[in-house]
């Protein structure tokens, strides 16, 4: 009968993967449900109701409520009689979460650069236009529909799952492990190239801010605070003047032309693209002087370092999510294209 010497860790690799397995799974699910709600809701509009045919908000509501009315919940279920523990709360106020927006923000530029250019690639190889432009679906909805669906309800959700349910079940097999876990599988979530980058790295800070300080709260204020600043906002600026005007114009009279013609949005666009150019600059001095403060709690199930990625990622349930994210946004151009 082998024995394990005196000193040495024992390691429950099954449990272990079988834990985040679990949460691929429930992820899958999530999907699955968000889009059997869709199809749903869909269907009887339109052949109970007569609507066939509906504008862009009405289109995000309907996923609104398909992805947090039966996506979550089903989510939940799936997890349940997981083992979980939060972390230990910890004080947080609004000039931890303001220092934390402009990281997350800084981070989150270079992201979205990083999400244009694979994008881009992805394209010129497959010939299939699978990015999604974010600032034009934005621009299109209205800035009340943006207001609920992205900046107050849509964070309030995707921090319950990213963070709480998933990094309370991930946590004790080490806080980087499960950091790093988190702000991946929140990056595949979006199914989007253009949005992975910036999607993970940001998640990366609220996944942090979670495990310092225990609060739901404090996550969603960050999360909600940036999609204010990086979606409505300029959704709304956008929507005051044509930038594709001003860019088709021929000459430099042109140009002044269109822009006397609307002085004060012009004004503002600019004004909102100095703050933006502030805040990344603010936001990597702050990195390099807050990361001396990074700290990590000691894990309470320790897993070797050479075994951590694929414990973590190399199973079943993670690897048919990430699969399945990675398919999603050519799924979705074929049957549009087949339509």
């Amino acid at each position: 009968m082998d024995q394990t010497p005196v000193g040495q860790p024992t390691y429950d690799f099954k449990s272990a993967k079988k834990q985040f397995s679990r949460i691929g799974l429930a992820l899958i699910a999530f999907f699955a449900a968000t889009y059997a709600a869709m199809y749903l809701i869909q269907f009887i509009l339109a052949y109970a109701l007569g609507v066939r045919s509906y504008p862009t908000w009405a289109a995000e509501l309907i996923s609104c409520v398909s992805m947090y009315g039966a996506g979550v919940p089903l989510f939940r279920l799936c997890l349940r009689g997981t083992k979980c523990a939060a972390p230990q709360r910890g004080k947080v106020n609004l000039g931890t979460i303001g220092i934390l927006f402009l990281i997350a923000y800084a981070m989150s530029y270079v992201g979205s650069i990083l999400g244009t250019l694979s994008s881009a690639i992805l394209e010129q190889a497959t010939g299939i236009p699978i990015g999604t432009n974010v600032s034009d679906v934005m621009t299109d909805l209205p800035w009340y529909v943006t207001l609920l669906c992205v900046v107050i309800v849509g964070p309030l959700f995707e921090e319950l799952v990213f963070r709480k349910m998933i990094l309370d079940r991930t946590r004790a097999y080490g806080e980087k492990l499960a950091i790093f876990f988190s702000a991946l599988l929140f990056a595949f979530f979006h199914t989007n190239p253009e949005q992975f980058f910036y999607a993970f790295l940001i998640g990366l800070v609220l996944s942090y801010l979670y495990l310092r300080t225990g609060k739901l709260t404090a996550c969603w204020l960050l999360h909600a605070a940036y999609n204010f600043f990086g979606g409505l906002l300029p959704g709304v600026l956008l929507q005051q003047f044509d930038l594709d005007a001003l860019a088709a114009a021929e000459t430099a009279e042109q140009q002044m032309q269109l822009i006397a013609e609307n002085p004060i949005g012009y004004a503002l666009i600019l004004l909102y693209s100095m703050l933006v150019m502030g805040a990344v600059i603010a936001g990597f001095v702050l990195l390099g002087i807050y990361k001396k403060r990074l700290r990590f709690a000691e894990a309470e199930l320790t897993l070797p370092h050479d075994s951590e990625a694929s414990t973590a990622f190399v199973n079943v349930g993670v690897i048919l999510f990430i699969a399945l994210c990675s398919f999603m946004p050519f799924l979705e151009v074929i049957l549009i294209q087949m339509a």
